[in-house]
């Protein structure tokens, strides 16, 4: 079929163009996909070889599903288009040849993530082992690491006004060896090593590989991975497509007004804007609208509702309790499964994890299939940051990060002391801690002040002996046992192939990925419940936002600047923005009204007084449309019951 049949237009015009430099401003629904793809078409049907097309997407789906769809329209060379993720391709550009070796570096990326102002699992015992009391506390060389990583991610590096202090100095250094002795990475790294290597050679084949490049969500990128992009596309016509107002991963530094200010910074743009939502019913475009405004009041409404497509449905609600929140939602999903719809077309999306895992839970009471796509819940107990610790020793004996988290488990300061002594004479001597230690445990030498590590790695090398012969659902049985709950989420892992030959490296594999690239099934046969951020890209005909309150959604810290406090503010509406354009029929609003004082620490809500009572976001009062809010109760006797 050729490029041009079904699609007319700014999406034609698009998808035509030949601009050396061009900028697509589309608000979401508009069709910026639809118009990549046919771009794509048209070049490939031009005869300009595939492997010299660059597609660099948000995620790995849409950069297959980009393959699998031209595939389907018969397009030939489709397949060895260079569709990636930019973090992947930067990962492949720093391990081809001896780039990280050059750095010092090893592509092994600690896993961890945030939780209470400080970095959890992998991170947990480098924080202790940055022992200089100049640093602080975990929660201060927290913040440390993190600006560290925003020093690159912005650029900052760059400026040549911009002096790093004495202290910042001394964190970075012992930060750095940490990583070189533990041969791994922080993720965080990747872009900026890539960078500083496409920077300093300008020769390099990667400078020169494409004659066009096309990046979706430009918006979500951070300066250094737009200053890639220009250097990828120095020599090739560049298409950058992204909207402002759906930016939404600041904290992985992303630069909005990057795609706001991309003709300051490149000569000869061609400007398109979409701005005709086709995905929404009217009735949500306007509610979104209203919302998005109050990031910028003295601009015109950036969507409009296309001609013909219906009102559609808008309800807030309000229920008693998260138990009971969780229960009436699981009866809307029922009422909806029953009357037809498939499950993959219902989608539920709530800010926190406690409250998604409520509404799987209360849905599997109804005999649901229902699946939460949280990444860190897999890493979030002391079990299962243990199998997977063991499972990595298992496949990779020499690994350095996970022996030495399991070496200081259990201790408050993950025996940090004795572990300074063990990496010194590591050092002295060039050895790995895994050797030293086989060595003090065959015999070979003694050493009496690492008693308590011992003491550990020989409750390590217990636990490993019986695994070391375990495949298929033997292993996954005696790594993540039938039956806890912590293991559930390991056991509902998309395994390629399935368990009955699975052996520990393949296994790993697919936990790894999982974690650190989760994927979102396009259409499953079982609903899904994630948070808001995962929900980019992603379309369901029925769509619940859940845990809509203060505290929750906005979650601002007081105790942050003002001015960050509003960045924050403002990213967290682009977010709610986000969810609530992704509903073809219905949007569903909804909220508990009270919370336990446990519940009110996990959540991070505001509440009144003892009782706990909640208060609606602030973002419900923004949106102008759906009506007033209904008790919970009353909207479930009188639409699904």
């Amino acid at each position: 079929m050729p490029w041009n049949v079904g699609i007319d237009g700014i999406g034609r015009d698009i998808a035509s163009s030949d601009d050396s430099r061009v900028r697509v401003v589309a608000g979401p629904g508009t069709g910026k996909t639809f118009a990549i793809k046919r771009k794509a078409m048209r070049l490939l049907e031009q005869s300009v070889q595939p492997e010299r097309i660059l597609v660099v997407t948000f995620t790995r789906v849409i950069a297959h599903d980009l393959k699998r769809e031209l595939s389907a329209l018969g397009v030939a060379g489709c397949e060895d288009i260079r569709a990636v993720t930019l973090h992947g391709l930067c990962y492949g550009i720093l391990q081809r040849g001896s780039a990280l070796h050059a750095f010092n570096r090893t592509p092994r990326p600690l896993l961890t993530f945030k939780k209470q102002s400080a970095l959890q699992f992998e991170a947990a015992p480098l924080l202790r082992d940055l022992a200089n009391p100049a640093f602080g506390d975990v929660r201060s060389k927290t913040r440390l690491i993190e600006a560290y990583e925003a020093a690159w991610s912005r650029l900052q590096r760059e400026l040549p006004d911009v002096e790093q202090s004495p202290e910042d100095v001394a964190f970075e250094h012992d930060l750095v060896q940490w990583m070189i002795f533990h041969n791994a990475m922080l993720i965080g790294e990747v872009i900026p090593l890539a960078y500083r290597l496409l920077r300093d050679n300008p020769l390099i084949a990667e400078r020169s590989a494409f004659d066009h490049v096309i990046v979706d969500e430009y918006q979500d990128l951070n300066r250094a991975e737009q200053a890639i992009i220009d250097l990828l596309a120095e020599n090739a016509t560049l298409t950058i497509v992204g909207d402002s107002d759906q930016s939404i991963y600041g904290f992985r530094y992303a630069h909005p007004s990057g795609i706001d200010d991309f003709t300051v910074r490149h000569p000869n743009v061609v400007d398109f804007e979409m701005d005709e939502c086709r995905r929404c019913p009217t009735d949500v475009v306007l509610t979104a609208t209203n919302l998005i405004l109050h990031n910028h009041p003295d601009l015109q409404p950036p969507l409009s509702p296309m001609a013909g497509n219906p009102p559609g449905l808008i309800r807030i609600v309000q229920w008693p309790n998260v138990l009971e929140e969780a229960s009436g939602i699981a009866l809307y999903v029922q009422s909806r499964l029953n009357a037809g719809a498939a499950p993959a077309s219902i989608l539920v999306l709530s800010a926190r994890r406690y409250i998604g895992s409520a509404i799987r839970d209360a849905c599997r009471r109804l005999n649901i299939e229902a699946h939460s796509y949280y990444h860190e819940e897999l890493i979030d107990s002391v079990e299962g940051r243990r199998a997977f610790s063991l499972l990595t020793l298992l496949v990779h004996p020499d690994d350095r990060v996970a022996l030495r988290w399991l070496l200081g488990i259990g201790a408050p300061n993950f025996r940090s002391p004795q572990y300074a002594l063990l990496r010194s004479m590591c050092e002295a001597e060039q050895l790995s801690p895994r050797d030293l230690l086989d060595q003090i445990v065959a015999g070979v030498r003694t050493q009496t002040r690492l008693s308590h590590l011992l003491g550990r790695y020989r409750e390590v090398l217990a636990a490993l002996a019986p695994l070391q012969s375990l495949v298929g659902e033997d292993l996954m049985d005696a790594l993540f046992p039938r039956g806890q709950q912590w293991a559930t989420s390991f056991r509902e892992i998309e395994i390629e192939g399935g368990l009955t030959l699975l052996t520990p490296d393949q296994l790993l594999d697919a936990i790894r990925e999982y974690i650190t690239q989760p994927v979102v099934p396009q259409s499953p046969d079982f609903v899904r419940i994630m948070s808001l951020h995962k929900s980019k890209g992603l379309t369901a005909d029925f769509v619940i936002v859940a845990g809509v309150a203060e505290g929750i959604l906005p979650r601002i810290d007081a105790e942050e600047p003002r001015l960050t406090q509003e960045q924050a503010l403002e990213e967290q509406r682009r977010l709610f923005y986000v969810a609530i354009t992704r509903p073809r029929h219905e949007l569903i609003i909804s909220s508990p009204a009270r919370l336990s004082a446990q519940e009110v620490r996990t959540t991070g809500a505001i509440v009144r007084g003892q009782r706990g009572e909640t208060i609606a976001s602030r973002f419900v009062g923004e949106l102008r449309r759906g009506g007033p809010a209904l008790r919970g109760s009353d909207w479930a006797l009188t639409n699904f019951q």
